[in-house]
């Protein structure tokens, strides 16, 4: 018995949500490994229709893929091109794919089968905290498995390795917290689909993953993230006592934020307030060393690798490590491929938080929130952190479905 279409475009959809999670580096294609994500992709381009495909999100992150390839001319380490073009290439594919699947619902189960995917790294960033000795062990033995080999060459700052951080199988506890701040949203974007247990498990999961990672921002973006789409529906315009309403938000907020920093110092042991200040001190000063690098080559940037040679010689000046990346990802599609990636960045920002927004207040629904919460992690989180939006490539397959769901459901209320 054949399958259908629409069940093979889910079978394949259903194993990338698998491997998306945990990007295994196997294969060198083109001078540079991929991950076996971008293979399996590659299996869903002949079920896009090329008609179905105006729409502006599409057409942008189409836009930023072309730019980022004709850098290679100008680039220094052709090695580091994968990030970028891999993110870009198993967005579109799964966002234009997905669009084929006539039933909804079925992003929903897809999702859920990331998550389920994904809770193991959860459960090993909170393992590794308690267990310092076992994430030695992981890192010493397993950890090159789901890194790029040529990022091995070009990239040694781990910061795994520092007692207050754990990222389970990323190198990068920023990058994990990223990770697991988006399934905080997707989780309750499938809570109609899943059972309580279920849900609450992985939800809690989720959030001490984000806390036990020791990233500050992703914390931070967690807690905004979930106050802002409480706000749009709460103080929507329309509403009895508004007034009093946002008495209670402002002090609700309050409460809300003192509460976490002394929660997240006592689970952490850190102190919060003092990482803050100095990893903020530490971003405006990278933005500072950007800013002077910007003015020597606007329009094109300084191609793949560039950044780096430049930071290795300048970063002394700037009381900065000469190992850093850019931790913006408007800076990081300048430095790449010029002053257009960046203007694109921005728009695909606007457009998928624009729309995230859009559906809260059409949908009024809990599960509406889901969404926004996600993007969020997605797109605002790299604009300080070292894993730039449209660079990880563990966020763009459920990203590019949680995105394509709202831009059907949209489309729903308009018709």
């Amino acid at each position: 018995m054949m399958l259908s279409r629409q069940k093979v475009v889910i079978n394949i959809l259903s194993v990338l949500m698998i491997l998306s999670c945990y990007q295994v580096y196997l294969f060198r294609v083109a001078g540079s490994y991929i991950p076996l994500s971008a293979i399996v992709m590659a299996m869903c381009l002949p079920f896009i229709k090329v008609t179905n495909l105006r729409d502006p999100l599409f057409s942008f992150f189409l836009l930023s893929l072309f730019l980022n390839l004709i850098s290679f001319f100008w680039s220094p380490a052709i090695g580091l091109w994968q990030y970028h073009i891999v993110f870009g290439y198993i967005f579109i594919v799964t966002y234009a794919v997905f669009k084929e699947i006539k039933n909804s619902e079925g992003a929903l189960k897809l999702i859920k089968i990331f998550l389920l995917s994904s809770s193991l790294n959860a459960f090993m960033i909170i393992l590794f905290r308690f267990r310092p000795d076992i994430e030695s062990a992981f890192i010493i033995n397993f950890l090159e498995l789901f890194k790029n080999p040529d990022r091995l060459v070009f990239d040694n700052a781990f910061n795994v390795t520092s007692i207050d951080k754990a990222g389970g199988v990323f190198d990068n506890a920023n990058t994990a917290a990223s990770l697991h701040l988006v399934c905080v949203g997707l989780i309750i974007m499938i809570k109609r689909v899943v059972s309580r247990f279920m849900f609450l498990c992985l939800l809690i999961m989720n959030v001490f993953a984000v806390f036990f990672s020791g990233s500050k921002s992703a914390v931070l973006i967690m807690l905004g993230s979930f106050i802002f789409t409480f706000a749009l529906s709460f103080l929507k315009p329309g509403k009895k006592n508004l007034g009093l309403r946002w008495l209670i938000f402002l002090l609700f907020t309050f409460l809300f934020m003192v509460l976490t920093y002394y929660i997240d110092s006592i689970i952490t042991s850190s102190a919060f307030g003092k990482d803050v200040a100095k990893t903020t001190d530490d971003r405006l000063n990278l933005i500072a060393f950007a800013s002077d690098m910007f003015w020597s080559s606007p329009l094109l940037g300084l191609g793949y690798g560039g950044w780096g040679n430049k930071i290795g010689v300048l970063a002394s000046q700037y009381g900065i490590s000469p190992s850093w990346p850019p931790h913006n990802s408007i800076i990081d599609a300048w430095s790449t491929s010029g002053i257009f990636n960046s203007i694109i960045c921005i728009f695909l920002i606007f457009i998928i938080i624009n729309r995230g927004v859009r559906y809260i207040i059409k949908s009024n629904t809990l599960g509406s929130s889901g969404q926004l919460v996600a993007v969020l992690g997605a797109v605002i989180m790299p604009l300080g952190d070292p894993q730039p939006f449209m660079g990880a490539p563990q966020l763009a397959a459920p990203l590019g479905i949680a995105c394509c769901y709202v831009y059907r459901e949209l489309k729903k209320f308009s018709n």
